[in-house]
C-alpha cells in the first residue's frame, strides 16, 4: 500500500478487510471501497459479516459463499489489542485502524472508543497520502497540492547532495509533461535521459518474444525510471506510459552520469535497483 521502487510487491496476499456487521455502510459506499481496493492492488477482500459465527445462510444466487474457506486473525488471547494499547480493563478493545508498510514498520494509527464509528473515507485519504511519497500538510487531501519541491524529489534519489549542488542539478533538470496514454519512453529506443516522477503515476512493461505485452510495474511521485539503459549502455528495456496526467524531471544521461560520480551511495543504488529490473521477469 505504500509506493517502493520494488518491481513487483513484496507480499503475494495483500488483503484488506470492511466491517459491514457493525457499520451497516450502504452499498454505494461498500462499491466505492472495492474499486479502491483494486486500485491500490490488493488482491484479497474480507468482509466481516458476523461477529460470533461463520457464513451459514444459504444463497441459492450465490452457492459457493458457503464453501469460502481463508485465513482470519483472531486475537483470542488478546496479544495484539494490548500491544497496541486498546485493550480495555473489561476485556473490550476501543475501535483501532493501523497501517502497516511493507517493511512491517506502523506509519499510523488512529484510535476511538466504541461509540464512535471509524471513517472509511480518513483513511483513504491517509493512505493516498502515504502514496505521494511526498510531504502532505494539514488536512491534505487527493488532488492538493504537497508541500514536497523539485529539489526535495531529486535529494531522495540522490541523497549526497545538498545545499548549492542540489540547486544546481533542479536548475539543470528539464520540466516535462505527459497526458494520460502518453508513451514517454518505447522499448528499443536509445536510453538517453532519466526520469524522476514529480506527479502522477506510469505504468511499465514489455514485450515477450511472443509479442504480448507484460506489465512490469507501477510507479508513483518520487519514484524513477530510465537508469537501466544508462548504466547498461544498452537500449531502452521497457516502454513506459502515463497512467493520468504526469509531470517528470528529466536529466540528461550525461547529467545523470556526472551526479552518480558525487554520490556515492546512489551510485551503489542504482547498480542494485538496475541489476534487479534487469533481471525480473514476471
Amino acid at each position: 500500500m505504500i509506493p517502493k521502487q520494488a518491481p513487483e510487491p513484496r507480499y503475494e496476499w495483500r488483503g484488506v478487510m470492511l466491517d459491514v456487521a457493525r457499520h451497516f455502510l450502504p452499498l454505494a459506499d461498500v462499491k466505492r471501497f472495492v474499486d479502491v481496493v483494486a486500485r491500490y492492488e490488493l488482491n484479497r477482500l474480507h468482509l466481516h459479516l458476523s461477529d460470533d459465527q461463520g457464513w451459514r445462510i444459504e444463497i441459492r444466487s450465490w452457492p459457493r459463499l458457503a464453501e469460502v474457506g481463508y485465513p482470519v486473525i483472531a486475537d483470542t488471547l488478546r496479544e495484539l489489542s494490548n500491544a497496541f494499547g486498546v485493550l480495555q480493563e473489561d476485556g473490550a478493545a476501543h475501535r483501532g485502524t493501523f497501517i502497516i508498510d511493507p517493511n512491517g514498520v506502523l506509519v499510523h494509527m488512529s484510535i476511538t472508543e466504541h461509540d464512535v464509528g471509524r471513517s472509511v473515507d480518513e483513511v483513504l485519504r491517509v493512505l493516498r497520502a502515504f502514496r505521494t511519497g511526498a510531504l502532505c500538510p494539514a488536512n491534505w487531501a487527493a488532488g492538493d497540492a504537497t508541500l514536497t519541491i523539485e529539489d526535495d524529489w531529486l535529494g531522495k534519489v540522490f541523497p549526497d547532495l545538498v545545499g548549492p549542488e542540489l540547486g544546481a542539478l533542479a536548475e539543470r533538470a528539464e520540466r516535462m509533461s505527459f497526458a494520460p496514454g502518453d508513451t514517454i519512453v518505447a522499448e528499443g529506443d536509445l536510453a538517453d535521459r532519466f526520469y524522476v516522477i514529480a506527479r502522477g503515476e506510469v505504468a511499465i512493461s514489455r514485450r515477450s518474444p511472443e509479442g504480448d505485452e507484460i506489465k512490469l510495474a507501477r510507479l508513483g511521485r518520487g519514484q524513477f525510471f530510465g537508469e537501466v539503459g544508462i548504466l547498461a549502455e544498452t537500449r531502452r528495456t521497457a516502454t513506459v506510459r502515463a497512467i493520468g496526467d504526469v509531470e517528470l524531471l528529466g536529466l540528461s544521461w550525461q547529467i545523470f552520469q556526472e551526479t552518480l560520480e558525487r554520490s556515492d551511495r546512489a551510485d551503489r543504488d542504482f547498480a542494485e535497483i538496475a541489476k534487479e529490473r534487469i533481471a525480473y521477469t514476471p
